[in-house]
This record gives structure tokens, sequence and C-alpha cells, in this order.
């Protein structure tokens, strides 16, 4: 699963989820994108954390 914010996968390796890599976002400057195995779980955290903010 691609994550745009690094917040959002700052928050989720704090959980424990592994960052599977990184690049730079093409269509955002000085941006980069988060890569994670993409899971229910992920899903329900990202959710839980989306409505926590």
């Amino acid at each position: 699963m691609v994550i745009y914010s690094q917040q959002m996968a700052a928050k989720l390796m704090l959980k424990g989820f592994v960052l599977q890599g990184m690049d730079k976002n093409q269509n955002k400057s000085g941006k980069n994108i988060f890569y994670f195995n993409d899971s229910d779980e992920l899903r329900k955290v990202m959710s839980e954390l989306s409505k926590t903010k």
C-alpha cells in the first residue's frame, strides 16, 4: 500500500507496521511516498488514526 503522508507513515511504524520502502513523490517536489504491506489490519489502524487527528 502506498502512503503519501509522512505523519501517517510514522504513526503506522510506531504501531509496529514495517516500512517496506520509500521513494520520491513524482507529483510533489520534496515529498516522499512510503510503502507498506497491505492488510486488513493496516487499513483498520489507518482508519482509526484518521479519526483521531
